[in-house]
């Protein structure tokens, strides 16, 4: 009995960490400023903040920022990666919000598929 009220306490802690840590809805407002950046691809969403150091929900927040520096935070302008896409069609839609280097930023672009995705933009949208 013991061992099932204590997994049943685990499985409680458990939700209620993951209702705190959860990432922001869609359509929530941009992070505070100086708080760097939410990206969204469909329904997934990660924060990025390169000040003063890399961090945030992002799986891959140091070369994100690496990137985004090489870019001087132009999203269009990101160095990418090489690919070959055969992926069939299967529209994805990405956006940032937020603040890279004290500049604002408020994009948002399709693209044919992940894999077009990927080569566009490298590690930005890892999490996608």
């Amino acid at each position: 009995m013991k061992e099932i009220m204590a997994a049943a306490a685990a499985s409680a802690l458990l939700a209620a960490v993951s209702q705190v840590a959860a990432p922001p809805a869609p359509g929530h407002a941009p992070p505070a400023p100086g708080q760097g950046l939410v990206l969204k691809a469909g329904t997934r969403s990660a924060t990025l903040a390169c000040e003063p150091v890399p961090h945030g929900s992002h799986p891959l927040p140091l070369p994100a920022c690496t990137a985004l520096s090489a870019a001087n935070g132009d999203f269009d302008a990101l160095p990418g990666q090489l690919a070959v896409c055969h992926d069939p069609y299967a529209p994805v839609v990405v956006t940032a919000r937020g603040e890279f280097r004290g500049q604002p930023v408020d994009w948002r672009k399709k693209f044919a598929n992940s894999c077009v995705l990927r080569a566009a933009t490298g590690p930005v949208f890892a999490f996608a």
